[in-house]
């Protein structure tokens, strides 16, 4: 496909989201990572929706998701130019984010302790723990009540499910680039790696 620009903002784009890895810890540090994620049942916060496009959850995360951005942000800019790609590209992770919020509005708080966790209330949820803890876990070492809601609150906090990374822009890119360059190829030559447990 004949690209009339150079691709300035996709070499930009990969860096910012080189340095917002680097930025959340990469992707090693909870606290670091929480405040960039999409949150699930949360109702529509559009203040999560870019950042979440720009954290990933891991090193091949990081890896997978910026070949394929220069593979197809390459086509995208090389038609528009840097000065339209990047608001187009911001545009699609707010839409993606968008998306991603109407989809999982169903996933509330009361929602998830029914579904997953069978139980009406945290607070059930806390004595179900507790339960659970008094016959593992030594009297001098039982956690206190405080203790004891916030780890019952990060448990369905994690149940009721968050995201991020650049995908789902760069699935918008992908849509984008087989329209206007429908006979390029993009080859991969890659391992398959095997995880034993």
């Amino acid at each position: 496909a004949p690209l009339y620009h150079f691709p300035y903002a996709t070499i930009g784009l990969i860096v910012v989201n080189t340095i917002c890895f680097a930025a959340t810890g990469f992707a090693q540090n909870e606290r670091l990572l929480e405040p960039w994620l999409l949150q699930y049942g949360e109702g529509l916060n559009p203040l999560e929706w870019i950042p979440a496009a720009f954290a990933h959850g891991s090193f091949i995360h990081l890896i997978g998701n910026m070949f394929f951005l220069w593979g197809f942000g390459l086509v995208v800019e090389g038609k528009l130019g840097w000065r339209r790609f990047i608001p187009l590209y911001l545009a699609m992770a707010a839409a993606w984010g968008f998306g991603v919020d109407i989809l999982t509005l169903h996933r509330t708080d009361a929602y998830v302790l029914r579904t997953e966790f069978h139980v009406e209330s945290i607070e059930e949820l806390q004595r179900e723990i507790k339960a659970e803890w008094s016959e593992e876990i030594p009297d001098d070492e039982k956690p206190d009540g405080k203790e004891l809601e916030q780890f019952a609150r990060l448990l369905l906090n994690h149940a009721k499910g968050r995201c991020l990374g650049a995908s789902g822009v760069i699935f918008s890119l992908m849509a984008m680039s087989l329209v206007w360059a429908p006979k390029n190829e993009l080859h991969i030559v890659g391992f398959l790696m095997y995880r034993f447990v």
